[in-house]
């Protein structure tokens, strides 16, 4: 029996990772470019300074690692050229193997090829963040295997963590180590003896560098382990020590930054100037007029934690909302158990919750980070719910439930990942047809192009009028997504749009300006009172109904 807790584990990783090798060619993200432009500009300056801080260090190593697999066969030429011409400067053009070298990484990285070898590299470590949630649940409750499971579950059959993880992005990677770090500080905080303590909490302190250098906000990952490193009191015996064991983990953890973030110190201007950007650029909407504008800090939180708690546990909020209130009651068990580690995630939580609250611009990915933690509050609620229940005739309710849940959400990610490889525009037409036909009562307003893609297929007729602006009755709007100027749209608002009908790369709900595969062909209904909310101009439309061919 022993064994079979890790092999669970490990198939919810095969799974994850199946699921998002499935569904890894799903177009166009808006961010990747930012990759490729870094690993250009390092290779055509043959160094491993990329010149592009937006994104930390551990973003671009992941794309160095793939090209320095295909650099590695052409280095004995290059080297056997410079041993053979020892007085000669380095002068690019006078080392043919070089040149050659250099403009065959050049052709990889613009090879679309390569996109998708660098979406499965970021998918392969992102995915490890399961791993570490099973490990460190583990460790808080030994003899609960199946919180330790639901842990690694809620990681790894997660659509939001899932799709999120298979983006050249780096806030999966920041996500990953985020739950590296806590994993660490688990250990950390339950081990009696002071020298292997201290060893974890270095290690917690490495891993905090890697998140930092992953993407600059992980710099308040950092605040945890701080907070680990001064209520083990039985490591500094004075003030004096406590300052000394500070200072050690500040220097562990720079040293990690640094080693992963070279451009830090040897491009040390161009890093310091992202800063100031991209804090301008998340706040540069303070009057509206973005789709992921958010008026005030409360109105960032309370989106945010909508996310959290309504959609990160499973797409179907039925479920959701009961996994996150067993999360809250393993808020309790940690408090019980484990006060010092949930004093650590506190001082997380509070600290990179009030930063990233303190933007206008609210986009979920930036919250991934926080997802482990909750994943780690969710291991700790079940294994109170199978306290509770242990001896009674009906406690296989605890198992079962988890399994049926994480059963749901592993058949809703392979229908996700399936409706990325075999979706097509005209059977989104077609599901609009059907969609019409269920609903003969319901006024339904299209825009030209709808009626014109309707009219172009087989069997499918429709009663067209003119549309009375504005509409007279509660109705539907219905239009292509790249028919309303995308900065108009409004994004974080569950149920916003009746129904979006395309592939389920992401949700729609939190990305409505999604790019994708199928941009121009995504069909959106939306309630008319919402389309006139965002500004949608009815201008053209036509108000139709679903017909027989016979009629």
């Amino acid at each position: 029996m022993k064994i079979l807790g890790p092999l669970l584990c490990l198939a919810l990783l095969i799974n994850a990772l199946l699921t998002g090798w499935w569904g890894i060619d799903f177009g166009v993200h808006w961010d990747e470019w930012y990759l490729l432009q870094g690993l250009r500009n390092a290779v055509g300056s043959l160094t491993l300074v990329t010149g592009e801080y937006s994104y930390g260090g551990v973003y671009f190593d992941l794309g160095f690692a793939l090209l320095g697999v295909r650099a590695i066969p052409l280095l004995p030429a290059i080297f056997r050229e410079i041993a053979a011409n020892p007085t000669r400067p380095l002068a690019i053009d006078q080392y043919p193997a070089l040149v050659s070298a250099k403009n065959q990484l050049l052709s990889t990285i613009v090879d679309p090829s390569f996109q998708l070898e660098a979406r499965l590299a970021f998918l392969t470590v992102c995915s490890l963040a399961a791993l570490w949630i099973y490990l460190a649940v583990r460790r808080l409750f030994p003899g609960h295997m199946l919180a330790a499971l639901a842990g690694a579950g809620l990681m790894a059959t997660s659509w939001e963590v899932a799709y999120h993880s298979r983006f050249v992005a780096s806030d999966a990677v920041l996500m990953q180590f985020g739950a590296l770090t806590f994993l660490c500080l688990a250990q950390a905080l339950t081990r009696r003896e002071p020298l292997h303590a201290g060893g974890w909490i270095a290690a917690a302190a490495v891993a905090a560098g890697l998140a930092a250098g992953s993407k600059l906000p992980g710099v308040f990952v950092l605040a945890p382990v701080l907070a680990a490193a001064a209520l083990r009191r039985d490591l500094w015996r004075s003030y004096a020590g406590l300052a000394i064991s500070l200072i050690l983990t500040v220097v562990i953890f720079v040293v990690a930054f640094c080693a992963t973030t070279p451009g830090a110190f040897v491009d040390p201007i161009r890093f310091a100037a992202t800063i100031p950007f991209e804090a301008e650029n998340y706040n540069r909407y303070k009057g509206g007029g973005f789709p992921y504008f958010v008026a005030n800090p409360y109105e960032h939180a309370r989106y945010a934690l909508r996310w959290l708690f309504a959609a990160v546990p499973s797409p179907a909020v039925v479920l959701a909302v009961p996994m996150s209130l067993v999360t809250a009651a393993g808020a309790y068990a940690l408090w019980r158990d484990h006060r010092r580690l949930l004093w650590c995630m506190a001082v997380f939580v509070l600290s990179y919750g009030l930063f990233v609250c303190a933007n206008h611009v609210l986009i979920v990915r930036n919250w991934l980070v926080v997802v482990p933690l909750s994943a780690i509050a969710f291991a700790a609620g079940i294994a109170l719910c199978q306290d509770l229940v242990r001896g009674r005739r009906f406690g296989w309710l605890v198992g079962a439930g988890v399994t049926a849940v994480f059963a749901y959400n592993i058949i809703w990610l392979w229908r996700a990942a399936d409706s990325v490889r075999h979706s097509s525009p005209a059977a989104f037409v077609d599901r609009l047809y059907d969609y019409m036909k269920r609903h003969p009562s319901i006024e339904l307003h299209l825009s030209p192009d709808i009626v014109a893609a309707i009219k172009s297929g087989p069997g499918r007729t429709l009663a067209c009028r003119d549309i009375a602006i504005p509409p007279e009755k509660p109705s539907k709007v219905i239009f292509f997504a790249h028919e309303h100027d995308w900065m108009q749209w409004i994004a974080n608002r569950p149920a916003f749009a009746d129904l979006t009908i395309g592939s389920l790369e992401v949700n729609y709900d939190y990305y409505p300006t999604w790019f994708g595969r199928y941009k121009n062909e995504r069909i959106v209904v939306l309630p008319a009172a919402n389309a006139v909310r965002m500004g949608k101009t009815l201008a053209g439309f036509q108000t139709c109904q679903a017909t027989s061919p016979s009629q």
